[in-house]
């Protein structure tokens, strides 16, 4: 009963997640001039898989079979060990090779179409395609991963779907559990499972999934990591020392000290602060074109008065930014020279003040000999 309560579970889930791909493949389809007013998905779904080169169900498509049925039928099968059936009915011998680079491939286009730079019909068209994948592949960790990482980005640039976008994202990692039992899930999907509760500010489910991924994969640098910036935003500050060090220890990262700098200069201990700013602009002295580190010390230092040390901080973070072109138009060059530019501005105030009161006592000098001169 247990089994058959589960796989129940499933369905509705998966079922979900294709009504999900039907809706996203009509809005594509009716914004075709040629585009047929009906819509039936499974009829679109194998198109979408020769187009795409998916892995269609190995049951023939059929009006009054939905894909979920293919699937768990797909899956049955390949655990007695039976052979693959096309959807044209006949036999294939499975390929585990070709599927994986298939796989890939396909992983590859969606992200590149997810871009920020990429119109809105392509990061729909790599949404939609992801959803088709993750029907297909619904044991494949990176698959589930690069679903929930373009819902969240679709949430971010159509603000009209973003809680339907994090729903579905819960939904999917919740199928991916499911499917591959909740002991196996991988540290690294558990971490985008905690982020994810996070931004849905279920602070608890998202401690509760940290945990689990730390205990998982104990070299896994990212989940303890995240669960300190976390703990940090929420002013849990020993708590968030003790993960964000644990991270350092796995893997000393640019990013993992100057968040440590940052939890310390909020906690007044300035000292140490600056040790990890300076730690973290070392360690980012690898990383090409990159200058949050510089302009995140540059701040700090304006905060305690130290104008010349930020403007000279400036000036090499602006210095990493330009042996990277690339990055000139970035948002990390837009920080730094905003930055820098108030911190000029301030700089400048006090000297125009101060010329304007030596030239108004230059005035009243002035004004004072001609006084006494006349009389």
């Amino acid at each position: 009963l247990g089994v058959k309560n589960k796989r129940t579970k499933e369905k509705k889930m998966l079922a979900s997640m294709i009504a999900r791909a039907s809706t996203s493949r009509a809005r594509v389809v009716s914004s075709s001039s040629s585009a047929s007013s009906s819509f039936e998905f499974s009829a679109s779904f194998a198109r979408a898989a020769q187009k795409h080169q998916l892995h269609p169900p190995r049951v023939r498509i059929s009006p009054r079979r939905t894909h979920l049925n293919g699937i768990h039928e797909q899956q049955d099968r390949s655990n007695n060990g039976e052979e693959a059936h096309d959807n044209d009915g006949k036999d294939h011998p499975s390929n585990p090779g070709s599927s994986v680079n298939t796989l890939n491939t396909l992983l590859r286009e969606s992200r590149r179409k997810s871009k920020p730079n990429m119109s809105d019909e392509d990061r729909e068209e790599a949404l939609e395609q992801m959803r088709e994948l993750f029907i297909q592949y619904p044991k494949e960790g990176r698959v589930v991963g690069e679903l929930v990482k373009q819902l969240e980005n679709y949430s971010r640039w159509d603000t009209n779907t973003n809680n339907n976008a994090r729903k579905e994202a819960l939904e999917a990692l919740e199928v991916h559990s499911e499917i591959v039992m909740e002991e196996n899930v991988s540290s690294a999907t558990l971490t985008t499972w905690a982020l994810l509760l996070e931004r849905q500010r279920n602070y608890t489910g998202a401690r509760q999934k940290f945990a689990r991924a730390c205990e998982m994969d104990p070299k896994n640098f990212a989940a303890p990591h995240a669960w300190g910036m976390m703990e940090l935003k929420r002013g849990i500050f020993n708590k968030a020392r003790k993960l964000l060090l644990k991270s350092l220890k796995i893997l000393p990262r640019s990013s993992t000290y100057n968040a440590l700098a940052n939890l310390e200069n909020r906690c007044g201990d300035r000292k140490t602060a600056r040790k990890y700013y300076e730690k973290s602009i070392e360690k980012q002295s690898g990383k090409s074109g990159s200058s949050s580190g510089y302009t995140q010390f540059a701040l700090f230092e304006i905060s305690c008065g130290n104008f010349d040390k930020a403007e000279e901080l400036f000036e090499r973070g602006w210095a990493r930014l330009e042996s990277s072109k690339s990055s000139l138009s970035s948002s990390e060059s837009v920080h730094l020279l905003t930055s820098w530019a108030d911190l000029l501005s301030t700089r400048m105030l006090p000297q125009q003040n101060q010329n304007k009161t030596e030239v108004g006592g230059v005035a009243n000098s002035s004004s004072s000999s001609s006084s006494s001169s006349s009389s």
